[in-house]
């Protein structure tokens, strides 16, 4: 709505592994209602997760630079950091990287199994010994802080943004 009052073009590519949806930019006040409701309402065709593509399709769709917010919990199965920077190059990009705080500190609930809602993969993790919620903690510090440097050196902002929060 802040796009729709000062008169900008506001686009939207939804992605997987893949493009998924394309709205082209367009102003207006219906069109961002279109856009909300498609962010809405969208059911991913697969389950996989992957900047690459989506990127790529930026820059070969929109020739003039653009303010760009690739919302994400930045989990890829490829390094996406060359797409990133030659993203970074034409359009003024802005990562919102998605987190749960809970990632950080687990709760001590015995043996949780976990899914992969990506790979189906299971896995069960002991959260009662403190040793696991240690490594835990520390591998999502250490996930969380190289992808700040990855973004940092790629050259572009970060919002960081947590599930349950305002």
């Amino acid at each position: 709505f802040s796009a729709t009052r000062n008169n900008d073009r506001i686009g939207l590519i939804l992605f997987s592994d893949q493009v998924e949806k394309y709205i082209p930019p367009r102003k207006g006040a219906r069109h961002v209602l279109r856009i909300i409701k498609e962010v809405l309402t969208h059911k991913p065709e697969r389950t996989g997760t992957d900047a690459a593509p989506a990127l790529d399709f930026l820059n070969h769709t929109q020739s003039r630079k653009a303010v760009t917010f690739l919302i994400s919990d930045f989990i890829f199965p490829t390094d996406c950091e060359r797409p990133l920077k030659i993203t970074a190059r034409r359009h003024d990009l802005i990562a919102v990287t998605i987190g749960d705080r809970h990632e950080r500190a687990w709760p001590k609930a015995g043996v949780v199994q976990w899914c992969d809602p990506e790979s189906g993969q299971t896995v069960l993790v002991d959260t009662s010994s403190n040793a696991v919620r240690r490594e835990l903690f520390l591998l999502q510090e250490q996930r969380s802080d190289e992808l700040k440097k990855n973004l940092r050196r790629a050259g572009f902002d970060m919002i960081e943004l947590f599930t349950g929060e305002s």
